[in-house]
């Protein structure tokens, strides 16, 4: 049973893949898991437009705190997953909004003057995505 679902999960992860590789597409999101001996791995990809409203650099106090609470959420697997019947433990987690933040947003109040570029001023114009990572170890799996 264990080795229809984990090859049932494969699939799903071949074919999300392929069509990951193709379109941007709004209204659609793709979470992959992969589940190997006792790890787990999930992995969620999405327009940033599905998730906070905007795929460009946030600006307003509005659109800053939409990111930064989809941060939050994205940054709490436990809310996210429940496993029935196993125990999972998180390992690590990863969460990446960076085509929505400007660059350092993350570096704990330390501020750099940041000269933009022409290819910079292109930003807006991009297709941003938020991606996140889960490693789960798993017994009884």
């Amino acid at each position: 049973m264990k080795t229809a679902i984990a090859c049932f999960l494969l699939s799903l992860f071949l074919i999300a893949k392929a069509q990951s590789e193709e379109a941007h597409v709004h209204g659609l999101a793709t979470l992959t898991l992969a589940l190997e001996n006792q790890s787990l791995e999930i992995e969620f990809e999405s327009p940033a437009a599905n998730i906070v409203g905007f795929e460009h650099e946030a600006k307003s106090a509005e659109e800053k705190q939409a990111v930064k609470a989809a941060e939050v959420i994205l940054e709490s697997p436990a809310t996210l997953f429940s496993f029935a019947g196993t125990g999972c433990q998180l390992k690590e987690a990863e969460v990446d909004i960076s085509g929505l933040m400007e660059e350092g947003h993350n570096d704990h109040g330390h501020h750099h003057d940041h000269h933009h570029s022409s290819h910079d001023d292109h930003k807006d114009d991009s297709h941003s995505e938020i991606k996140a990572h889960y490693h789960f170890t798993c017994n009884g799996a």
